[in-house]
């Protein structure tokens, strides 16, 4: 019986160590992403690079009603701009864009573009950024999209909450974003 339990308890531990991450810092941005952010969990970090050259890194958070996605890479492109303008950043927003439809298996005419193409600053960083509504699973939520350059890699950040309401929506939102301008190293 005294064997068992060291083994029962490794077991126990064994399930519940991929419910979260350690800490993570990401060496082409020098971003620090910690094991929580603004209630979110870290969960899993994928790297996109081994199984597709130019994928680069995906950081993920979680929490009941909300979920994160920060992704590092540059795509195969060797040198990308931080001007938002500049052609490889505007039309890479494009296409992240055109292909949520895709990637939430929604017909593009289910999506509600909340708010269309945008620059914001989060922290020190400016990014592109739209917001969506849509249905999935017959729960209401809103993604928001933001892309930036940062050491020649593009930042990509997927957030979505379920659409619970607007004003509870917003307060998460607010929390994160104040959580991420933190995360940025200093320029």
């Amino acid at each position: 019986m005294k064997a068992l339990l060291p083994s029962g308890l490794l077991l126990l531990l064994g399930l519940l160590a991929p419910l979260t991450a350690t800490p993570y810092t990401e060496s082409l941005t020098g971003i620090n992403f910690p094991d929580e952010l603004s209630g979110m969990l870290l969960t899993k970090i994928t790297d996109y690079e081994a199984q597709n050259p130019g994928g680069g890194t995906g950081i993920s958070y979680r929490a009941p009603n909300a979920k994160a996605d920060f992704y590092i890479y540059n795509g195969g492109l060797k040198n990308i701009p931080s001007n938002l303008d500049s052609p490889p950043i505007s039309q890479h927003f494009q296409a992240v864009v055109d292909a949520i439809p895709k990637l939430l298996g929604q017909p593009e005419n289910q999506l509600k573009i909340l708010q269309p193409r945008e620059e914001i600053r989060i922290g020190q960083l400016a990014f592109l950024h739209t917001a969506l509504s849509y249905q999935l699973n017959d729960e209401g939520k809103i993604t928001h999209v933001y892309l930036t350059s940062l050491n020649h890699q593009f930042l990509k950040i997927r957030f979505t909450c379920i659409n619970s309401s607007l004003q509870v929506n917003d307060r998460i939102l607010q929390d994160f974003l104040q959580g991420s301008a933190k995360l940025w190293p200093s320029p």
